[in-house]
């Protein structure tokens, strides 16, 4: 929560000496200062006056053998305004990549899986629910037997890498050009 502080001007009090009303433009110029310098002092008035409740500020001035004296009295009041929190989202919401242990819990899916066709579904319903990180996606690419299949892991977990500037060292896990010409087009995307 942030504190708001507000100022609260009285009208100031100007005192202006008996010569002044005498002489009218000695008189309007000492009542110009005197209003400058009160706009100032208010205007700054809650800088000076966080600590305390009221402020008197009193100013006095000779102008051209002119006494002016004013005085700027300030009130704040303090007041709190709710102010938004910031919330991160719940730890299974925030994205980060597939934990080791479920990755390998995962490998172990695969691995379970007699054909081709059953290992992606397993890498595809992996998909639907988790990240993966570069050094994931290689792995299970080299899980995978044959070159369709690794371009299939490569087609369900592309979308769901977070470190796509790694995308690159997948292509390394692909043995015909044909593959990783595949696996390219769909990390490009």
């Amino acid at each position: 929560m942030q504190k708001n502080t507000r100022s609260h001007l009285k009208p100031p009090s100007v005192a202006i000496s008996a010569d002044a009303r005498r002489c009218p433009v000695l008189g309007l110029l000492a009542l110009s200062w005197v209003l400058t310098l009160t706009l100032g002092l208010a205007l700054g008035a809650p800088a000076f006056a966080q600590n305390s409740e009221k402020t008197t500020t009193k100013v006095k001035l000779n102008v051209g053998g002119l006494d002016v004296s004013t005085s700027v009295e300030t009130e704040t009041e303090s007041e709190k305004e709710e102010m938004p929190e910031t919330r991160l989202p719940p730890p299974s919401k925030m994205k980060a990549p597939m934990s080791d242990a479920n990755f390998k819990a995962l490998i172990a899916a695969i691995k379970a899986e007699s054909f081709e066709d059953d290992q992606l579904e397993v890498v595809a319903l992996a998909a639907k629910q988790n990240f993966f990180n570069c050094r994931q996606v290689g792995t299970l690419v080299d899980t995978i037997t044959f070159e369709d299949g690794k371009v299939g892991v490569v087609k369900y977990t592309a979308p769901r890498i977070l470190d796509r500037e790694n995308a690159h060292t997948i292509l390394a896990h692909f043995t015909f050009s044909d593959g990783k010409a595949q696996a390219k087009k769909l990390l490009d995307r």
